[in-house]
């Protein structure tokens, strides 16, 4: 009898030790960094950041002042949604507040907000006097023509008329540098043309013929899309991000110059289907664009609501949709960005902006309308993945090749 009584003892103490350990509560999960977010002097205070799951219930939410900011959250997820959210001039009397929504971001990622580059550009030096002459294109030749140099400032940095009189014009053209490299663009009749000169010094004086000096684009791009067209055509040197203005060209000229010897090339096209009344634009990074061929699409928005709306669009990459709340002075853009696998949403306002924004409180969220809706088709292998490195950590690639599809509702 012995042995049994051990053995029911032993089995008693068993379950005893099962049942307590059955009841005994789960070990808290302690709060781990789920998001960085690097701010500079000229952003400190302006934003809060929070994440929140697909559900919008929010993990953490915070102000970010200069410096580091975190959040901490206790979650399992490998990837979030992350809202920066912008308010405007405190001291207007409007509300302004951007909202932008990045989904499926990975889980302890650093978001940088640098200091915009203050742009630094030289001294008025002085200014060069062109003499062309034989310019009979029609239209202001200050319009026709355009001058770069590396420091520039386009809104600044314009020639002034000295005179124009028998097909020759006369131009000052302020330098920044000196010596400089000028280029100098136009069109004659619909041919893109340019002259290129290095060495110029201020005070100097160059006596050009506009029909033997000024040399055909090195190449040229037809742009004659079906529909109403706009082009630009930029270039730049030694990793400069002041750029040379090289060529543009629209539905009524439709000519686009390349001018060689640049490090790189950045070339935008837009192109509006006056038929189905879809825009699309083309954006190349690198080497001067080839042949072109445009997508056909029909980006429609059906449903437009806050939470879901139906889309027949495309192939994309990556997609980019946008409500909007506009009553008199007070706006709201709410602004979300996801991959091709995901519902893009409209997430409400966390409890803690709107204990502290009244106005956001007391909103008439029914005036928040879907607006507008971007797809991107990557044809360079460029991946939502390494758009949010770009966007939220300032890793852009030195090459890319995209079309962007947009609908406005």
């Amino acid at each position: 009898m012995f042995p049994r009584k051990l053995i029911l003892v032993a089995t008693l103490c068993a379950l005893v030790l099962a049942c307590s350990k059955k009841d005994d509560p789960e070990p808290e999960q302690t709060p781990e960094v789920i998001l960085s977010i690097e701010v500079g002097t000229q952003w400190a205070n302006w934003y809060w950041v929070y994440a929140t799951d697909d559900n919008g219930e929010v993990l953490d939410i915070k102000g970010c002042g200069r410096g580091l900011t975190e959040l901490k959250a206790s979650t399992e997820l490998s990837k979030i949604n992350v809202t920066l959210c912008r308010k405007g001039d405190p001291d207007s009397q409007s509300n302004n507040f951007t909202f932008t929504t990045y989904m499926g971001v990975p889980v302890k990622t650093t978001i940088e907000l640098p200091d915009d580059p203050i742009p630094t550009r030289g001294n008025d030096l002085g200014a060069a006097i062109f003499s062309i002459a034989n310019y009979v294109e029609s239209g202001d030749p200050l319009l026709n023509l355009s001058f770069s140099t590396r420091q520039q400032n386009p809104s600044v940095d314009r020639p002034v008329e000295e005179s124009f009189e028998n097909n020759s014009l006369v131009l000052a053209y302020t330098l920044r540098e000196s010596p400089a490299k000028v280029l100098v663009t136009g069109k004659r009749g619909e041919t893109p043309v340019y002259f290129l000169k290095t060495g110029i010094k201020p005070q100097d004086q160059l006596d050009l013929d506009y029909n033997t000096d000024f040399k055909p684009a090195d190449k040229i791009l037809k742009i004659d899309y079906f529909g109403y067209n706009a082009a630009t055509a930029l270039g730049f040197m030694n990793g400069e991000s002041n750029s040379y203005f090289l060529s543009s060209a629209n539905t009524d000229s439709q000519n686009l110059g390349y001018v060689d010897g640049f490090d790189r090339y950045q070339t935008s096209i837009f192109n509006n289907n006056t038929v189905n009344r879809n825009n699309t634009q083309y954006f190349k990074e690198g080497t001067p664009a080839s042949a072109i061929t445009f997508p056909l699409h029909n980006l429609t928005v059906t449903n437009p609501g806050r939470a879901t709306f139906d889309t027949l669009i495309p192939s994309y990459t990556y997609a980019r949709a946008e409500w909007r709340y506009s009553v008199g002075s007070d706006v709201i853009s709410m602004t979300t960005y996801g991959d091709a696998s995901t519902k893009l949403k409209c997430f409400d306002f966390p409890a803690k902006l709107t204990e502290m924004y009244q106005f956001l409180d007391k909103l008439d969220r029914s005036k928040i309308l879907f607006n507008t809706m971007k797809v991107y088709q990557h044809v360079d292998g460029f991946t939502y993945a390494d758009f949010l490195d770009a966007t939220l950590r300032g890793e852009k690639p030195a090459t890319t090749e995209v079309f962007i599809f947009d609908n406005v509702y």
